[in-house]
């Protein structure tokens, strides 16, 4: 049954003041979470640039040990698009 007493100033008060405390644990919560996506965000990033670093590393070395192999230095294009037996053996 629902209680029809009328609240007191302090009991009024008390329920304002958990309110708001309640509020700012929100907030803080949501500026920590914020704070966390942002972190998450800069590191995918750093990932990204570190992998395009490596990947453009890795297609140089090829095209070095192709053009020693074969005796010119072959586009980007044909080394991407018929990796050798050796190249996939070292990535499986």
């Amino acid at each position: 049954m629902k209680n029809n007493t009328p609240l007191t100033p302090e009991e009024y008060q008390k329920i304002i003041e958990e309110k708001d405390k309640l509020l700012e644990e929100k907030d803080a919560l949501i500026e920590e979470l914020r704070a966390e996506m942002r972190a998450l965000l800069e590191e995918k990033e750093d990932m990204i640039e570190n992998f395009k670093i490596s990947t453009g590393y890795l297609i140089e070395k090829i095209k070095d040990l192709e053009s020693q192999r074969v005796g010119y230095r072959p586009q980007t294009a044909n080394i991407l698009a018929r990796p050798s037996k050796r190249i996939q053996m070292i990535i499986i």
